[in-house]
């Protein structure tokens, strides 16, 4: 195991352990959000398991595909560079979704308390966490883009074409 694959298990453990002390709460099918996993929002909420299971599926996936290619006997493989941009994709479009909740969070219900009054802490609590997310998939992003180019020097010794502009699916 190298040091880039131990990088990745203790990063994608970090994940795992915020995802589990954040957790994601519900109320009554209604969705309430991420929040401590001892202070949820109401008394009766609970912990919304299937969005839980879903990050822990996408947290290990990709920590799975950038644990692999760090592996010699995988980077051999050609298949790996269509693999990385598909995974670099979908990234792209966690981004975008992101980026596309966190602007709707100053116009949705989210930032009231239980009583409907406008609680700016929450809006800010919520802001703060979603543009951290925001950021941690922006640099997976370049990772697997640089990953992908540094296969394709591997394979072909110049960089991939598709990728010759910064901001490039």
């Amino acid at each position: 195991m190298n040091r880039q694959q131990k990088t990745t298990i203790i990063v994608a453990m970090s994940l795992l352990f915020l995802s589990i002390i954040y957790v994601p709460f519900s109320y009554g099918g209604r969705n309430l959000g991420h929040h401590w996993i001892f202070s949820p929002t109401y008394d009766q909420a609970t912990i919304d398991t299937g969005k839980l299971l879903v990050e822990w599926a996408a947290i290990a996936i990709i920590s799975f595909v950038i644990y692999t290619s760090f592996n010699t006997l995988l980077k051999a493989l050609i298949f790996a560079i269509p693999a990385l941009r598909i995974i670099r994709a979908a990234v792209w479009l966690f981004i975008i979704f992101i980026a596309i909740s966190t602007i709707s969070t100053f116009f949705s219900r989210e930032s009231t308390n239980m009583y409907g009054e406008f609680d700016m802490g929450k809006l800010f609590a919520s802001l703060i966490v979603k543009v951290v997310i925001e950021c941690i998939f922006i640099g997976v992003y370049f990772f697997l883009r640089n990953a992908i180019n540094q296969l394709h020097i591997k394979f072909y010794g110049m960089p991939h074409p598709s990728l010759q502009k910064p901001w490039s699916v």
